[in-house]
């Protein structure tokens, strides 16, 4: 082949290639399809930091108040500390301390023995709602009843 042979082939060449290249980038959709994809993300990323932030804000106000109540029902305790002394009836001592950062804890006694104190205290009185527990015996009576109960409903 001659230096013009050569140069008609290479020239042609990179005209099929030149072709090639604006056919291949005309028919394909994946350009605008990536571009539509970045785009989404950049939304969904946007959102999220929207939401991101509403949450923070959320969560401070939530803290502001219960700052704000705090201090309400600290001075409503102290009121009615204040109250319970002046107007109380009953205990010379008043039902409430009138600073409740210094309150004592106080040990309720419920009546239980003690070898040290005192062997012949009285035992805890049950609450009226109190039911005791079933042993598995009365469990399994109770079972039964109810078994035999159903297959009355039935037959009916």
């Amino acid at each position: 082949m001659t230096g013009g042979e050569l140069l008609i082939v290479f020239l042609g060449l990179v005209a099929v290639a030149i072709v090639g290249f604006v056919v291949g980038r005309a028919t394909s959709s994946g350009s605008g399809q990536s571009h539509k994809l970045e785009q989404e993300l950049k939304e969904a990323k946007e959102a999220h930091d929207s939401y991101k932030q509403e949450v923070n804000t959320h969560f401070e106000k939530t803290a502001e108040l219960f700052k704000d109540m705090t201090g309400a029902y600290r001075s409503l305790y102290n009121h009615m500390a204040e109250s319970s002394g002046k107007l109380g009836v009953g205990p010379s001592d008043p039902l409430l301390e009138a600073d409740p950062a210094r309150q004592e804890q106080t040990r309720l006694d419920y009546g239980t023995a003690d070898a040290e104190t005192d062997e012949t205290a009285p035992a805890p009185e049950r609450p009226a709602d109190y039911a005791p527990e079933e042993t598995p015996e009365e469990k399994k009576g109770q079972q039964a009843q109810e078994g035999q109960a159903g297959t009355r409903d039935d037959k009916r």
